[in-house]
């Protein structure tokens, strides 16, 4: 499984040209507008992640990797490791930054953190499996639905959600925490399962 993860990170690195230009531009705003980019670094990740599945469906690599002892199993488990790790790894520099840089508390700052986290990995559970079934063309597609479906989630729940009272510097924080993450691996989990049988039964 160690040589898909180094596949699919050579072939993010192909894009390093693009990565480094977006990655100046996200400083730029980060440093002199003062922007949070907790939301931003995990996505534009995912839009590059992405590719990976266009070019494993482009040289045929499915077909391959299923005559592999646990080929399918590894192609799965392998593409959300790469995600859980990087997202995770990403998340620190705006930690830091907000802290830091622009003087934010901790407990504000690990907010937004654990709220970026909790999207992403919400937007993660439901287009894998998409991109497992339809593939990377039609499941880009699904994936626009799947963005839209999950912003109006995100706004009907910011709508009822007081923002003023910050849920980590409640008296019940560790509570709010253990379901918010209990939530994530569940999420991540069930969708793991999912797109793992999908990719088994799936005929290449």
């Amino acid at each position: 499984m160690l040589g898909l993860i180094k596949k699919d990170l050579y072939l993010i690195l192909n894009n390093r040209n693009a990565i480094i230009i977006y990655l100046i531009m996200v400083g730029f705003f980060a440093v002199f507008a003062k922007m949070d980019i907790s939301y931003i670094l995990p996505f534009f990740f995912l839009s590059i992640f992405m590719s990976t599945f266009s070019y494993d469906e482009y040289n045929n690599f499915n077909g391959y990797v299923c005559t592999m002892p646990k080929g399918r199993e590894y192609v799965v488990l392998s593409k959300y490791l790469i995600t859980i790790v990087i997202s995770l790894i990403l998340s620190v520099f705006p930690l830091l930054l907000n802290i830091l840089a622009f003087k934010t508390s901790l407990e504000e700052s690990l907010t937004i953190a654990l709220g970026s986290l909790f999207g992403f990995y919400l937007v993660v559970s439901v287009i894998y499996p998409l991109m497992f079934k339809f593939g990377a063309e039609k499941g880009r597609i699904a994936m626009i639905g799947c963005f839209f479906a999950v912003g109006v989630i995100c706004y009907l729940l910011l709508t009822f959600i007081d923002l003023d009272n910050n849920i980590l510097s409640s008296a019940n924080s560790t509570i709010v925490i253990i379901i918010i993450v209990s939530i994530t691996i569940l999420m991540l989990t069930i969708s793991y399962f999912i797109s793992k049988n999908i990719y088994r039964n799936k005929q290449f």
